[in-house]
């Protein structure tokens, strides 16, 4: 008995440690322009904004998140785009946030938001329902939710997927203008983030700035190439 729960106890120090202790990998990619996006085979893509918190409600139940938090993100005005099948169950979506009159921050991950800069988009939190993976409904949503940036006064779009995600494979299958590797190292409640000419340490919960991120990798990516 004190041995399995001398396992137990060093298994919980084993994923408490793993937590505040890692590394994450992102590949962030740019477009400059919208492009056709891919037709569904069936069912149809919606546009849910500030009003239809209903629909996050939906998501949260589906995801298994906190009810209120994806209900938030609408009042607070990012936009979702989700895809439905013929009997109006929700398949698939993607956040996106367009900040136009001034800078807005949107959620990002690693426990960080992103201050996204006037007249640029950002997207983030994609999910596809597992029973309709690789039915093409992520790369649908992904260019559709490009265009909805541009129709929503953005000058450019940013995307993001971790190194090891497949979705970074399908996001090199679009438009996109650049490529750029963002690196963060988590050690407790600090993080340090780095990228081309770029470094910072944020606590928990920081606010990370896209611009001095983002324009500086791309500038050090165009030079390089």
């Amino acid at each position: 008995m004190i041995v399995n729960r001398l396992r137990r106890n060093l298994g919980r120090l084993y994923w408490t440690f793993r937590d505040q202790v890692c590394r994450r990998t992102w590949s962030f990619f740019v477009w400059k322009r919208p492009s056709e996006p891919p037709q569904l085979t069936q069912g149809r893509i919606i546009l849910a904004g500030k009003g239809d918190e209903r629909i996050g409600e939906r998501m949260a139940a589906l995801r298994g998140a906190p009810v209120d938090r994806y209900s938030s993100w609408l009042a607070a005005g990012h936009w979702a785009l989700y895809a439905v099948g013929p009997d109006n169950e929700i398949q698939s979506w993607i956040w996106f946030t367009v900040a136009n009159a001034g800078s807005q921050i949107a959620p990002f991950d690693f426990e960080i938001d992103m201050k996204v800069p006037p007249g640029v988009g950002f997207l983030w939190d994609a999910f596809t329902v597992p029973a309709y993976r690789r039915q093409g409904l992520y790369k649908a949503l992904l260019v559709r939710s490009i265009d909805e940036c541009f129709a929503h006064g953005a000058k450019l779009v940013w995307g993001h997927a971790q190194i090891t995600n497949r979705s970074r494979e399908v996001i090199r299958t679009t438009d996109h203008a650049g490529e750029t590797t963002i690196q963060a190292m988590r050690i407790g409640p600090f993080f340090r983030i780095s990228g081309p000419g770029f470094h910072r340490t944020l606590s928990v919960r920081g606010v990370l700035e896209m611009d001095p991120l983002l324009s500086v990798g791309v500038n050090a990516d165009n030079a390089a190439s």
